[in-house]
């Protein structure tokens, strides 16, 4: 048997009778041409999903789908929606190291990925166009490959037909893209992610793949809104749900990149460049070093930490004891990991009284202020922050996925009058706008992070 018969094999075994899961095939539905005819709370495919919107009427998330794909299990599925409630395009994600690393291998993954292949070949009845993409415009070679499978323009509306005929016309657009590591003198795909984008036919990209959210790039304005309470705020800041991942940090970058018009980078990729881990989440020392190459060499974006912000937790363990003893209360002790040598933050953060906590670090007239021209500047030239804080001691509302610990989410706005800051968690909708006092704000805060054009680009 050919290897092309062997593809074909895998592709029918997979979509064979009962491998489909209560919920439905995603494939049945492109070709009946209800996916994108109905609104999503009628199409079966799905019923019984536990979805949860990403942003309200426009997005939803399914974390962990049920239903498959050619008969085929799929990961996170991002569907984007029209004013009606139908379907405008879907972002599946067929592998991702945060939601199912362990699962496919280096060694495995090239197969993984020509079996996929193969499945969308059955299913669209030809093969995809190859497209290449290069996510780093200073280099020559691509990073980025993928099969595109675009609709015709003169081509007829899609009816309903069985599964086993092959297709006369487009019923979607999609592209199916992976990534590629350079070994030795040819590009081979990594075990980073392999995603698919589908899309209503007539709107998949020139470069091969299918706009994120169904429609134009989404760029910030060039200044802020200015309400009349005082509140200057950044609207329509892109939400990305970072979900149950330690990726809190990938996924602000991501609402970053895409409020400059770059929202082809999504979490998964960017989490590559960074190291982040699903469970620990992302380092200090690996965005300063990862990340701020690779946004200034490929995208003219600089990215630096603001001076004056961090907490120093060792500096501040001294403050805090000496307040701690005037007051009669119990001293936090350093504990050090004796296999390591590293200090272990979490057991100093959890020893600290929360409302001597918020007094200390909020009450330092100098640290406000420089807080605060680091945000208006920002906000004021149309650029969100970054911001790292510590969970747990101020009060949040609505209450958190995350209770306590290190945390990365975004400020887009401030109302100096009224002495508050204006910010939003990358967990999808109920966390795109939220309100903090600006003495509480400074208290939390371990360090803010500006990604900002840099003047020659």
């Amino acid at each position: 048997m050919t290897a092309r018969g062997v593809l074909a094999a895998l592709c029918a075994l997979a979509a064979a009778p009962g491998a489909a899961s209560a919920a439905g095939d995603l494939g049945d539905a492109l070709r009946d041409g209800s996916f994108f005819s109905r609104d999503f709370r009628e199409l079966g495919v799905f019923r019984g999903e536990k979805a949860r919107w990403v942003e309200k009427d426009v997005q939803l998330r399914v974390a962990k789908p049920e239903f498959t794909l050619c008969g085929a299990s799929v990961g996170e599925t991002l569907v984007t929606l029209d004013s009606a409630g139908r379907p405008v395009a879907a972002r599946i994600s067929l592998f991702n190291r945060g939601d199912m690393g362990g699962t496919v291998t280096e060694e495995t993954f090239p197969a993984f990925a020509r079996a996929a292949a193969a499945r969308l070949e059955t299913l669209f009845g030809r093969p995809g166009a190859r497209f290449d993409r290069k996510t780093d415009p200073t280099k020559p070679d691509h990073d980025v490959e993928g099969l595109a499978w675009r609709s015709e323009p003169d081509a007829p509306a899609a009816t309903p037909h069985d599964a086993a005929t092959t297709p006369t016309a487009a019923f979607a657009d999609a592209s199916l893209e992976w990534a590629v590591r350079r070994k030795g003198v040819a590009f081979a795909p990594a075990a980073e992610w392999l995603r698919l984008d589908i899309s209503r036919p007539g709107t998949l990209g020139a470069a091969g793949a299918a706009p994120a959210r169904g429609g134009a790039r989404r760029t910030g304005p060039a200044r802020p809104e200015r309400a009349p309470d005082g509140t200057v705020e950044l609207r329509g800041v892109p939400m990305v749900d970072q979900g149950e991942k330690g990726y809190c940090a990938a996924a602000t970058v991501a609402r970053i990149m895409a409020w400059y018009g770059l929202d082809f980078l999504d979490q998964h990729q960017i989490a590559g460049w960074v190291a982040s881990d699903p469970r620990t989440g992302t380092s200090h020392e690996a965005m300063m070093d990862g990340l701020g190459r690779v946004l200034h060499d490929r995208y003219g974006l600089v990215f630096r930490k603001l001076p004056g912000v961090s907490l120093d937790l060792l500096d501040f363990v001294k403050t805090y004891n000496k307040a701690a003893k005037r007051e009669d209360m119990p001293q936090v002790e350093v504990f050090v990991d004796p296999e390591t040598n590293v200090v272990q933050g979490e057991s100093i953060l959890r020893q600290f009284d929360a409302g001597l906590f918020l007094r200390l670090r909020g009450g330092n007239p100098a640290k406000t202020r420089n807080f605060l021209e680091h945000v208006r500047k920002a906000i004021d030239a149309g650029r969100p922050l970054a911001w790292s804080v510590v969970l747990g001691f101020a009060r949040e509302n609505p209450a958190l996925p995350q209770a306590f610990g290190g945390h990365m989410r975004l400020i887009v706005g401030y109302n100096e009058r009224e002495g508050s800051i204006v910010y939003t968690d990358s967990w999808g909708a109920g966390h795109e706008r939220k309100t903090m006092p600006l003495r509480d704000a400074v208290a939390i805060s371990s360090a803010l992070y500006s990604i900002a054009p840099t003047l020659n680009r």
